[in-house]
């Protein structure tokens, strides 16, 4: 049990979150282009949140020890940590700091509006798929019961329809605790074996970028994901095993993890940006071919940034293609399962007004 609750407690609220981050680059970004020192800068920067302020406090501590920024933020335990190590990096090896930092706070600022938009584009198609099984289980659960109870005394003949759901009706009322706690425990299983089991673990996430449609969103989203911070992060001259490896630690994804551990391992052996990444079975060939291009020219992050506009394009489109189609298709979900459940209920009654006029 307590193998459990270590497990199900692991990464919830620990981390620092990018929405802070986003906030904590901001105002650190524009107090040094106003001339102030850092650590002048770091002490102004204020926040409600006691993780946030003790992050804060750290982060000014070690400065104040005579730490650089990099090394200091090398400690907590924070989203996209990679990435903004590797730009904090860059910022000791010669790239002016208040330009690593602006640059830092636009990647958080277009991942979370990224995040916010796809959020919102999905809210209507949710809601309407939510209100059409809710509205069908309380039919289901309340009215036609009553309405059972009715037919039953009347010794009516029913249609095959409204068998089916009244049959449907019992099922749900005799069994609701089970069919409430399948799903929970179905994903709450998933969600543990996910931690324990590598080689599941494996599986699932490979799996995930073969879904029909939902693999083609989050494989586009990939690429330009990718091809931001590898432009980023290759504008500053990183390294690019140091790229790679924020590439993993971004990923969240195990597959990817082990395909891109494969792809530095390729690299530090002489291997092309192109031939290593094809090792990805998944990713669009034209992403290969940019790198490809990439690899020829020399010019990875202008070739990256080429790549990063075309698949932002793409996904929206994609996106916006997607709601277009799912709106129209759960409004006729809707009203073609609750029109059955209806007709399922009324048509005894119109048979029985009929039976008793004749």
């Amino acid at each position: 049990m307590e193998k459990l609750i270590e497990i199900l407690n692991t990464d919830i609220n620990k981390k620092i979150k990018s929405k802070f981050l986003l906030k904590f680059f901001t105002e650190f970004s524009v107090l040094l282009d106003a001339g102030l020192p850092i650590l002048y800068s770091l002490d102004n920067i204020r926040t409600k949140n006691k993780k946030e302020r003790d992050f804060v406090r750290r982060i000014y501590n070690r400065l104040n020890e005579g730490m650089s920024l990099f090394t200091a933020f090398s400690y907590e335990d924070i989203e996209n940590k990679e990435y903004i190590l590797a730009m904090l990096e860059s910022a000791e090896l010669g790239s002016p700091l208040n330009e690593v930092l602006s640059e830092i706070k636009d990647y958080l600022k277009i991942k979370l509006e990224k995040m916010s938009k796809t959020k919102s584009k999905l809210i209507y198609p949710i809601i309407l798929f939510v209100t059409s099984i809710l509205v069908s289980f309380f039919l289901i659960l309340k009215v036609l019961p009553s309405f059972s109870q009715m037919y039953e005394s009347m010794g009516t003949d029913l249609p095959t329809s409204t068998k089916i759901m009244i049959s449907i009706s019992d099922f749900l009322i005799n069994n609701w605790v089970y069919i409430l706690l399948a799903p929970i425990l179905l994903v709450l299983l998933i969600f543990i074996f996910n931690r324990t089991s590598k080689t599941l673990r494996l599986i699932n996430h490979k799996l995930i970028y073969n879904f029909p449609i939902y693999g083609n969103i989050i494989t586009i989203r990939l690429c330009y994901n990718y091809s931001f911070i590898i432009k980023n992060l290759a504008k500053r001259d990183i390294n690019i095993l140091k790229i790679i490896d924020c590439l993993r630690s971004l990923s969240k994804n195990s597959y990817l993890e082990e395909k891109l551990l494969n792809i530095k391992d390729d690299l530090t052996r002489g291997e092309s940006l192109s031939k290593s990444f094809e090792k990805i079975e998944f990713l669009p060939s034209i992403f290969i071919e940019m790198l490809g291009v990439a690899d020829r020219s020399g010019k990875l992050d202008s070739v990256m940034e080429k790549s990063y506009i075309y698949y932002e394009t793409i996904y929206l489109s994609y996106l916006e293609r997607l709601i277009t189609i799912l709106e129209p298709v759960l409004i006729i979900f809707m009203a073609g399962l609750v029109g059955f459940i209806v007709i399922s209920v009324a048509t005894p009654m119109f048979n029985l007004i009929d039976y008793v006029n004749y």
